[in-house]
């Protein structure tokens, strides 16, 4: 029997009774790639706070 519930984020939850199944743990873990894959990193956030002060700042001249 595959996860009997579900979290709230689409995971699967399992009980005692429940067997894992590889479908299952391959579909958790492509949601959680997915988003991983959409959280900046903080690099990446200080480029673009960067280039709107830049942009912020030729807009008062």
């Amino acid at each position: 029997m595959a996860s009997t519930n579900k979290t709230s984020k689409g995971l699967s939850q399992f009980l005692g009774s429940d067997r894992l199944q590889r479908e299952d743990y391959n579909n958790d873990m492509k949601k959680i790639n997915k988003e991983l894959e959409n959280i900046l990193t903080g690099e990446e956030i200080i480029i673009i706070i960067e280039k709107e002060r830049s942009d912020n700042l030729g807009e008062l001249t």
